[in-house]
């Protein structure tokens, strides 16, 4: 059985943030006009925020090395970032500007 918010490929990753941000997007524009920025941030900020945490982590180096031979998941900062230098809603979150670091010149989409 495939499931539809993996694509059929078994995988989640830009899928749910896609699916997330689909289903949240007319909360967001709700909150948008009820909310103001908590915290200097925007609640589509908050979302982007709020998907990075999860990924936070401090390994060392050697741990790292060991994780790439062991561990089928890239480093959560390559599972955050990769993903967000694709995604034009984080580029308009954080007004991001083309040349920035979190802005990629070539996006890559697959679907």
């Amino acid at each position: 059985m495939k499931l539809a918010i993996t694509g059929g490929t078994g995988f989640v990753g830009s899928h749910l943030i896609d699916a997330a941000l689909a289903a949240g997007h007319s909360v967001l524009a709700l909150a948008r006009r009820q909310q103001p920025p908590r915290d200097g941030l925007t609640p589509e900020q908050r979302f982007f925020v709020g998907y990075a945490q999860w990924a936070c982590e401090n390994d060392r180096p050697e741990n790292l090395r060991v994780s790439a031979m062991t561990d089928p998941h890239s480093p959560g900062r390559y599972r955050v970032n990769g993903l967000m230098v694709n995604m034009p809603q984080f580029q308009q979150a954080f007004q991001c500007k083309p040349g920035q670091p979190m802005v990629k010149e070539k996006r890559c989409r697959v679907w």
